[in-house]
């Protein structure tokens, strides 16, 4: 059976997360897991503690009209850790240099590109959580980067990160930022429709006018399509936006907003 369907941000972030935790539900009780912040993994943070929660404060730096920004420490939540199965609610840099071989840093990416390499924003010229990137790589610790396809650049992220640097820039709307990529297990839509339904899926389209559509091509049999068609369907019955504030005041970062 062949089926097209639409995704916008929030369903293809809620069908990300959705497979995320399918894809380490073997892993829950077993290891050291530590959820970072980010827009999807907010989502998979209420998938793991099976309650809403503001997932606006579950948030280090996005994107809005203005440009890149990063939250205030103050307006954060607490990050999400599972220590073989027992659910943690803290600080992310407690247990990070805990993680060994086996054990899963989550944490979403900026862009994505052609060929499959994921890059992430440093608003830091410490690095945030990626300074520790070289000890988790060496450790053996799998790093699992839920990404959509929203994120997609037509660049090699290689390259950008070779051209691009705080103190290499002269301007910038806002913060100054660097990217660094990243080697870890990605689950965009594709790998998320593969994981949830065993069906494969082609990005076909993408645009809109006041949101970011994508259309999906699925290929399966039709038990699985049909199922993945409904789930989506329920997936896309939402009203969530998010509304994070900017506090120009107290940012620690040289910005043009300010």
């Amino acid at each position: 059976m062949k089926a097209i369907i639409s995704l916008d941000t929030i369903s293809s972030k809620k069908l990300i997360a959705k497979a995320t935790k399918k894809y380490i539900e073997k892993d829950i009780n077993k290891r050291l897991i530590i959820i970072a912040k980010g827009s999807t993994n907010a989502f998979l943070v209420e998938e793991i503690l099976k309650r809403e929660i503001d997932k606006n404060r579950y948030i280090a730096g996005y994107l809005d009209h203005h440009g890149a920004c990063v939250t205030d420490v103050n307006f954060r939540i607490k990050d999400v850790i599972i220590d073989r199965g027992k659910i943690i609610e803290g600080n992310l840099f407690d247990y990070i240099e805990r993680l060994g071989k086996g054990d899963i840093l989550i944490k979403g990416g900026n862009a994505i590109d052609r060929n499959g390499y994921v890059g992430v924003l440093l608003a830091s010229k410490e690095g945030g959580t990626l300074k520790y990137y070289p000890m988790l790589k060496a450790k053996g610790v799998r790093i699992i980067i839920p990404i959509s396809l929203d994120k997609y650049i037509p660049h090699d992220i290689f390259k950008i990160s070779n051209i691009i640097g705080i103190e290499e820039l002269d301007y910038s709307e806002t913060i100054k930022l660097g990217i660094l990529p990243i080697a870890g297990e990605v689950i965009d839509e594709i790998k998320a429709f593969q994981i949830l339904y065993n069906v494969s899926s082609y990005l076909i389209s993408a645009g809109g006018l006041n949101d970011r559509i994508k259309l999906f091509l699925l290929v399966g049999n039709d038990e699985d399509v049909k199922r993945a068609v409904e789930d989506i369907k329920r997936l896309k019955n939402n009203t969530f936006r998010y509304i994070v504030p900017r506090n120009c005041k107290s940012c620690q970062y040289d910005c043009s907003m300010k």
